[in-house]
């Protein structure tokens, strides 16, 4: 079985900043993008997040995508990477924990 390296491990996350490094602690070589907090304008409209995905290079196999947050954000990025990444769906895992009513 093989395992990833640090170095292939990509978080981009959504939250306060300070409260986002204080909760993750020490990520080692991961390499982490701090996108602001919840109430930026990119927090609504995932925009911002996807232009930031549009610069990461994927590789075509030996990769796995796993998506958490909110049930609209989370849906909307799942399409992206299923769509116009053509990823496969079977390596994309979403997981929704939150849906408005």
């Amino acid at each position: 079985m093989q395992t990833l390296q640090a170095a292939d491990v990509h978080l981009y996350i959504l939250t306060d900043t300070a409260v986002g490094e204080a909760y993750l602690g020490d990520a080692g070589s991961a390499r982490v993008t701090w996108l602001g907090d919840g109430d930026l304008p990119g927090a609504q409209d995932p925009a911002a997040l996807i232009a930031a995905l549009d610069a990461l290079p994927l590789p075509d196999e030996d990769y796995f995508i796993w998506l958490t947050g909110e049930e609209p954000r989370v849906k909307r990025l799942s399409d992206y990477f299923i769509g116009q990444r053509r990823r496969e769906a079977s390596c994309v895992n979403v997981v929704a924990y939150w849906h408005q009513k």
